[in-house]
């Protein structure tokens, strides 16, 4: 097995988790529904064991996890895998935040915001892989095209 392909194999890794982790700390999240202390003083009310942790992992799945990998990703495979992660972190986050609000042990309270939460996600990375789609589609017929001017220009200067 050749470095490249091992330093492609661990950042896929990498970032794949990365999805999975935020996706599961947003679902915790979400089920936990609003909560916190201010001073001594209970906000609404307190947060259970482990909400801590939970921000801790989303924010670690959002930044320096998925960075990681795509320091260790060969040059080639940087520009595809950040736009494959953006795309299904959101779509990842969305199902989760719908599924924590809507699915079998979804808490009484927390639906709508829920909702708006897995909806929103969810447009955001499917309008950002069909874009990202559409703009390399689109980068291929360009490059495709001027291919083939190039070589009608070369074959039109060879037989004058």
């Amino acid at each position: 097995m050749s470095l490249r392909i091992a330093r492609l194999a661990v950042a896929l890794l990498l970032i794949g988790g990365s999805v999975v982790m935020a996706a599961d700390a947003l679902y915790e999240l979400v089920r936990t529904g609003n909560c916190g202390t201010l001073g001594g003083a209970t906000v609404s009310a307190p947060c259970p064991e482990g909400t801590g942790g939970h921000i801790v992992s989303l924010v670690l799945a959002v930044t320096l996890i998925p960075f990681v990998g795509m320091a260790i990703a060969p040059f080639r495979s940087k520009l595809g895998l950040a736009g494959l992660w953006w795309c299904f972190l959101w779509i990842a986050m969305g199902a989760a935040a719908l599924v924590a609000g809507h699915g079998p042990a979804a808490p009484p309270d927390v639906g709508d915001g829920a909702t708006i939460i897995g909806i929103t996600f969810l447009v955001i990375g499917d309008l950002s892989l069909f874009g990202g789609l559409a703009a390399g589609i689109a980068a291929r017929r360009g490059a495709a095209v001027l291919r083939q001017r190039a070589n009608d220009a070369s074959a039109g200067s060879e037989s004058a």
